[in-house]
């Protein structure tokens, strides 16, 4: 279980600067431009990219609802230690 999480919310190397993004081209300002000034449509979402976007998304539905969980668990301790 803990490599699963290991995992999930690991950097990627491109993120720490350990390697190249090489999908850069799409991203890169001057191209974006180029393509605009040519009149060329702007290249439509790829699959990658909303995997992607779902994954990112996914991960903070997951954490967010660990620390929720957390915070409930913190209040009925506290609900149960006052009883006593």
């Amino acid at each position: 279980m803990l490599r699963v999480l290991i995992n999930l919310l690991r950097r990627p190397a491109i993120r720490m600067g350990l390697a190249q993004d090489r999908r850069r081209a799409l991203r890169n300002p001057g191209f974006v431009s180029f393509m605009a000034q040519n009149n060329r449509q702007r290249p439509g979402n790829y699959s990658h990219e909303r995997i992607e976007r779902t994954r990112r998304w996914l991960r903070n539905l997951a954490v967010t609802a660990l620390v929720l969980g957390c915070a409930w668990i913190a209040i009925e301790s506290a609900k149960a230690l006052s009883v006593f």
